[in-house]
């Protein structure tokens, strides 16, 4: 109650780190689908694993997601399962000029974000600003293929800052000495 005369919910910012940056971008008007995903994997799976095998720590669980991906090659799209092609999020360019799913999202912020799903065609049809921060030693989601794609494709998208020597994680630091100890034995 104490905010409520404070707040304009007619417009409304949105920030998104890592796959809520992809979904950030998706408020600002981004599509994606599974295809995407498929088709960059087949042609990046060495240089993005991070993305690629994410949740597939073992050899066998990353050899069969490769082969999934593989099935997938030099298949004609019209012969693939529609689920495998079906769009998600923003707006189709016949649905009018605004590819917002909510039209409340006036400013978006997306740091180091999953973004080599997403179809360019919609990252250019964003119009509202979109702050991108990438970190530059990040090998979960690899800048070239995510932040920098984002910023390849989007006329209305900016770097807000490139965090040198920075891997994804290092977006949230400082961790706390718990999470920081934990991580650290993992390594």
């Amino acid at each position: 109650p104490a905010w409520r005369d404070r707040l304009d919910l007619r417009r409304v910012g949105v920030y998104g780190m890592s796959a809520g940056g992809g979904t950030a971008l998706i408020l600002a008007g981004a599509r994606w689908r599974l295809l995407n995903l498929v088709q960059h994997c087949n042609e990046h799976l060495e240089a993005d694993k991070g993305f690629c095998f994410n949740g597939m720590p073992g050899a066998a669980a990353q050899a069969e997601r490769r082969a999934r991906f593989e099935a997938a090659r030099g298949v004609p799209e019209w012969f693939l399962p529609a689920d495998l092609k079906a769009w998600h999020g923003g707006r189709p360019a016949d649905a009018g000029p605004d590819p917002r799913p909510d039209p409340r999202v006036a400013a978006v912020v997306v740091a180091v974000p999953a973004a080599a799903m997403l179809d360019a065609a919609s990252l250019a049809r964003i119009r509202i600003p979109v702050g991108v921060v990438s970190a530059s030693d990040d090998t979960l989601l690899v800048p070239t293929f995510h932040s920098g794609y984002v910023l390849r494709h989007c006329r209305s998208c900016k770097p807000l800052m490139e965090l040198q020597g920075a891997t994804h994680l290092d977006v949230l630091a400082p961790w706390p000495a718990s999470v920081a100890t934990q991580v650290a034995a993992q390594q």
